[in-house]
C-alpha cells in the first residue's frame, strides 16, 4: 500500500457505487473486524470504525470521492478504510501513516 503522509490532503475513491447513492467512508486504527451498520443494512470488515469526512453522492458513473487531510496524530499507525452505501460496501483497503 501507498503510505499516507500526515498533514497532507489525500484523495480516496470508491468505484462501482450505486449512481447517485449517498456514500460514506469509514476508517479504523484497530484493523479488521466486524461492525454492523443497521441503518444501511451492511456489515463492515473493520474493528470500531469511525466516519472519515462527510457522505457524498456517487457520480452517474458510480464513483464516490473524498479528499481527506491525514491527521498528524496517526503517524506511525496502520489504518484501514471501507466505503459503504445502502445495502453495499467496498472491500477493505489498508495503509499506514508516515
Amino acid at each position: 500500500p501507498v503510505p499516507l503522509a500526515t498533514g497532507a490532503a489525500v484523495a480516496f475513491s470508491a468505484n462501482n457505487a450505486a449512481p447517485g447513492g449517498l456514500t460514506w467512508l469509514a476508517g479504523s486504527l484497530n484493523g479488521l473486524g466486524t461492525f454492523s451498520v443497521p441503518q444501511l443494512g451492511v456489515t463492515l470488515g473493520l474493528d470500531s470504525p469511525g466516519l472519515v469526512g462527510a457522505g457524498v453522492a456517487a457520480s452517474a458513473a458510480g464513483l464516490a470521492s473524498w479528499t481527506i487531510v491525514i491527521p498528524p496524530t496517526i503517524s506511525g499507525r496502520s489504518v484501514c478504510f471501507q466505503a459503504m452505501q445502502m445495502g453495499r460496501t467496498t472491500q477493505v483497503a489498508g495503509s499506514y501513516a508516515l
